[in-house]
C-alpha cells in the first residue's frame, strides 16, 4: 500500500477543484496516489500524534486517491469527482475547525444496473432525510443552549 505522488494532471485537477472550491482560505491540501484502496477518493486529516511528530500543519487536509483506477475516467469525470470531493469538506468560522464529511448512502453497482435512476433518488432522499434530522437536532441543541443561558441570566438577577 504505497503511497506516491499524484501525477502533475491529477494534481492540477484537485488543486484546481480546492480553489474554485475557497477551501485554500483555510487549509492546505496534500495530494496523494496509492496503488490500491477500497475508495476511489478518500479525505483524511493526520491525527495531532502523526501531526507533532512529522511537524504537519493542523490545517492540512489529505485527499488519497486509487490513481490506477482514476486514471480510467475522463478529464469531465475526474473534474466531476474532485469537485465532488470537496463538497466534504468545510471550515467552521464560529468554531475555528475543519470538518471533513457529508452524510452519505452507500449504492452498489449491481444495484444501479437493477434498478436505474429509481436506486440513485432513494440514495439522494435518504441523504436528504440525514441532513433534516442533523439540522433539527442542531436547532433542538440551540434552543436547550439558550434556555440554559436565560436561566442562568434570571438567577443571576434574582440574587
Amino acid at each position: 500500500m504505497k503511497l506516491f505522488n499524484l501525477s502533475e494532471e491529477n494534481e492540477e485537477i484537485f488543486q484546481d477543484a480546492f480553489e474554485d472550491a475557497g477551501l485554500h482560505n483555510y487549509m492546505q491540501l496534500k495530494t496523494m496516489g496509492k496503488n490500491k484502496q477500497k475508495e476511489l477518493i478518500k479525505i483524511t486529516r493526520n491525527n495531532e500524534v502523526s501531526r507533532f511528530a512529522g511537524n504537519l500543519p493542523d490545517d492540512l487536509i489529505n485527499i488519497v486517491v486509487y490513481e490506477e483506477a482514476f486514471d480510467k475516467l475522463d478529464l469531465e469525470e475526474k473534474k466531476l469527482l474532485a469537485k465532488d470531493t470537496m463538497l466534504g469538506i468545510s471550515y467552521d468560522d464560529e468554531k475555528e475547525k475543519i470538518l471533513i464529511g457529508v452524510p452519505q448512502v452507500i449504492v452498489t453497482v449491481a444495484g444501479r444496473h437493477n434498478e436505474g435512476d429509481k436506486l440513485i433518488d432513494a440514495a439522494e432522499k435518504g441523504v436528504m432525510a440525514i441532513m433534516e434530522v442533523e439540522a433539527e437536532r442542531q436547532r433542538l441543541k440551540e434552543e436547550i443552549k439558550e434556555k440554559k443561558a436565560a436561566e442562568r441570566a434570571a438567577k443571576k438577577n434574582n440574587r
